[in-house]
This record gives C-alpha cells, structure tokens and sequence, in this order.
C-alpha cells in the first residue's frame, strides 16, 4: 500500500467516525423530536438523519407507538377512589390479625 493509498484510507475512516459520533448525538435527541420538543434546525437535521438511518427511524416510530397506546390506555381511577379501597384494605388486614 502506497502513503497516497493509505492516506485515503484514514479520511475515510475519519469520515466515518465523525458520522458515527452525529449518529449518537441525533440519537439522544428522537425523544424530544417525537414529542415535537426540538427547535427547528435540530428537528429538520433529524428528520433528514431518520430518512436515512434504519435504527433511529425504527427507535422513533417504536417511542411513538408507546406514547400512543399510553395516552390512550386504561382511565386510572381517581385518588379518592383509590384511597378508599386502600383504607378498606388496611382495615381488613387489621381484622384479619387480630383473628389469630
């Protein structure tokens, strides 16, 4: 291998892992991007970056499915409620021992 050769060999490599750090700091960032908490410039460098990588795209939509099904899961009984049964639950287990 020639100086010339190897010396495009290393560019590369260079290239490749500033690609690979962009990748990782984008990649922090598909939280908020779902949630649609990034500034504009961050959203569309994002949204160009999803476009092209099949692991952060994947990571997006699976983050999107979950906050969907969790918004639209089970109403969640009011704390009152649940304090109630709480209650009636403590006053069992107090009858309960001092039947033994």
């Amino acid at each position: 291998m020639t100086w010339q050769a190897g010396r495009g060999r290393l560019r590369e490599i260079r290239a490749q892992c500033r690609e690979g750090v962009r990748h990782l700091r984008l990649r922090r960032c598909v939280g908020a991007y779902v949630d649609g908490e990034l500034p504009p410039a961050r959203r569309a460098e994002l949204t160009a970056h999803l476009v092209r990588c099949w692991t952060c795209s994947g990571h997006a939509e699976t983050l999107r499915l979950i906050k969907h099904s969790l918004g639209n899961g089970p109403v969640r009984a009011p704390s009152a409620l649940t304090e109630a049964r709480l209650r009636r639950y403590a006053v069992r287990l107090g009858a309960d021992s001092t039947d033994r």
